[in-house]
């Protein structure tokens, strides 16, 4: 088993996600994880915090994972069910 299936991170030094996928990624400048793209032509990573990376372009991105999926509220749910 891959040591990091546990929590879903990948090491960017183990590996990258294809080339502009929407994914959940940590650096090391922010506290929280945040979203982007890694774009292989340009060897850079794209990062939805914009406003930091305006303030400091040079993120580093540490790991990776997958994107979770969306809440989407089921219409006719019974409340009492849960």
């Amino acid at each position: 088993m891959n040591k990091y299936a546990k929590n879903h991170w990948i090491p960017v030094e183990i590996s990258l996600p294809d080339s502009g996928r929407l994914v959940q990624i940590q650096t090391e400048e922010l506290p929280d994880s945040t979203i982007g793209c890694f774009y292989a032509k340009q060897g850079r990573w794209s990062f939805e915090e914009r406003n930091f990376s305006e303030m400091n372009p040079s993120l580093t991105a540490i790991a990776w994972r997958e994107m979770t999926e969306t809440y989407i509220m089921e219409e006719n749910v019974d409340m009492e069910e849960y």
